[in-house]
C-alpha cells in the first residue's frame, strides 16, 4: 500500500523527469480555449511550471 510520502516521492520523481512537459493533454497547455476553464488552466500550468492560479 501506498502512503501519502511515497505518493508525493513519485509525483515529484514523475516531474523531475519531465520538467515543462504534459505527459498527455487533449489541447495545447496555452490554448485560448482553456480561458473559458480556469481550473483546467491552471492545472496545465502548475503542471509545466507556468503557474497562474485561477479565481
Amino acid at each position: 500500500m501506498s502512503n501519502r510520502h511515497n505518493r508525493r516521492a513519485d509525483l515529484a520523481k514523475i516531474k523531475r523527469n519531465t520538467p515543462g512537459a504534459l505527459l498527455t493533454y487533449l489541447v495545447e497547455p496555452d490554448d485560448p480555449a482553456l480561458d473559458s476553464m480556469p481550473l483546467l488552466k491552471a492545472a496545465a500550468g502548475d503542471w509545466t511550471g507556468r503557474s497562474r492560479r485561477w479565481s
